[in-house]
């Protein structure tokens, strides 16, 4: 058992989905690769659902055309981010 942060923060983790943060000022959820793909395991081919999910704008389209990733740096580490607005989780009300 890990006795203080620090130590929580020199363990590797495994299997993670992503990551939350705020991009332009509103709360995203930033999906790796491997963990968007467990998320929709089952439900179809991997790269056209996220092409179905870029069209409704669950997925936020790239800053450059034709990229559906952001480039994140997340302690030290560049990574290839799908981006789900926090608001696109909400059940419409």
């Amino acid at each position: 058992m890990c006795s203080s942060l620090e130590d929580t923060q020199s363990h590797l983790i495994r299997d993670r989905l992503g990551f939350r943060y705020d991009l332009e000022g509103k709360p995203v959820w930033g999906f790796l690769s491997s963990g968007l793909r467990e998320v929709l395991r089952g439900l179809g081919g991997f790269n056209t659902l996220v092409a179905k999910l870029v069209e409704q704008g669950v997925i936020l389209r790239g800053p450059s055309p034709h990229r559906t990733t952001f480039d994140k740096k997340i302690n030290g580490e560049k990574l290839r981010l799908y981006v789900v607005p926090h608001s696109a989780l909400l059940e419409d009300e």
